[in-house]
């Protein structure tokens, strides 16, 4: 059966090009933790203006961020933050953001997407709870 073999070919050609080719796609995968988990998790949690941003890479970013508020930390006016892998937490300078933190190196802190970060317009509700603790 001429039909039948030529079918055949096709579709093990199709299953060979599919299974070689690159995975390019990369997600960030997580689920935002709710407000007492976000607390407890972090390290440090400000409120701040992002100063500058410094981008390394598509995967990498540094944000200087003046502090207006800041819990669970002794954190001077102005922190450095970095923020990288595929959950990278997307910001602008000039604009105010809640950012929950961990620490990096000397000097410097981590967040991400995962750790309940949120920018001014959604924040209200998680300022609320961080004053009552």
């Amino acid at each position: 059966m001429p039909g039948y073999r030529t079918w055949l070919r096709s579709m093990l050609l199709s299953v060979a090009i599919i299974a070689c080719w690159p995975a390019v796609a990369l997600a960030c995968r997580c689920t935002e933790p709710n407000l007492r988990d976000a607390y407890r998790q972090a390290t440090g949690i400000v409120w701040g203006e992002i100063v500058s941003v410094r981008k390394e890479s598509e995967y990498n970013a540094f944000y200087e961020v003046e502090v207006l508020k800041a819990w669970k930390l002794n954190a001077g006016q102005r922190i450095t933050i970095r923020s990288g892998g595929t959950c990278i937490f997307p910001v602008a300078a000039g604009d105010k953001y809640l950012l929950y933190l961990r620490p990096y190196t000397a000097g410097t802190y981590q967040t991400s997407r995962c750790m309940g970060n949120k920018p001014e317009a959604a924040a209200a509700r998680a300022l609320k709870f961080l004053r009552r603790q």
